[in-house]
């Protein structure tokens, strides 16, 4: 369980990793996060002696609940214009953002004290209050065009 107070380990890090994650009925898990109540992709930084694939499957669990199979890369996503947020205590960063392509298997165990609700999305239904940075990566998720994204 990671500690919920302040963030700021993940403040110091621009290494991101978020995963677009499919139900059987095409529609997308999304988190409503603790921090700032918005609707985001799971993921987060890569921790010491990790690879990109074990921090995510990690994440996911932890911050979800649902094991998941990672199929793909969708893109990597750094563009300043999309890719910068600031934190609630007014700290900014730019994320170099690799965005994966997984399969929900199994709800495994409840989502850790990071997430206030899980919930699976449509495209044409997707909530007013998403992290504005996860929107592009969404689009791309649902697109018939070839991947990787590089933007």
């Amino acid at each position: 369980m990671p500690d919920c107070g302040l963030r700021n380990r993940h403040h110091d890090s621009a290494r991101h990793r978020w995963a677009i994650i499919r139900n059987l009925s095409d529609q997308i898990l999304l988190q409503r996060r603790s921090d700032d109540g918005l609707w985001s992709l799971p993921g987060g930084g890569i921790e010491a002696n990790e690879t990109v694939l074990e921090s995510l499957e990690r994440e996911i669990l932890e911050e979800t609940g649902w094991q998941v199979e990672v199929k793909n890369l969708l893109g990597i996503y750094s563009s300043p214009a999309t890719q910068t947020h600031t934190y609630p205590d007014g700290n900014s960063v730019q994320f170099v953002a690799l965005v994966f392509e997984a399969r929900a298997l199994k709800l495994c165990q409840e989502p850790d004290c990071e997430t206030l609700e899980i919930q699976f999305f449509g495209f044409a239904h997707l909530p007013e209050n998403l992290h504005q940075n996860n929107l592009e990566m969404i689009r791309d998720g649902f697109s018939s065009l070839p991947r990787p994204f590089l933007r």
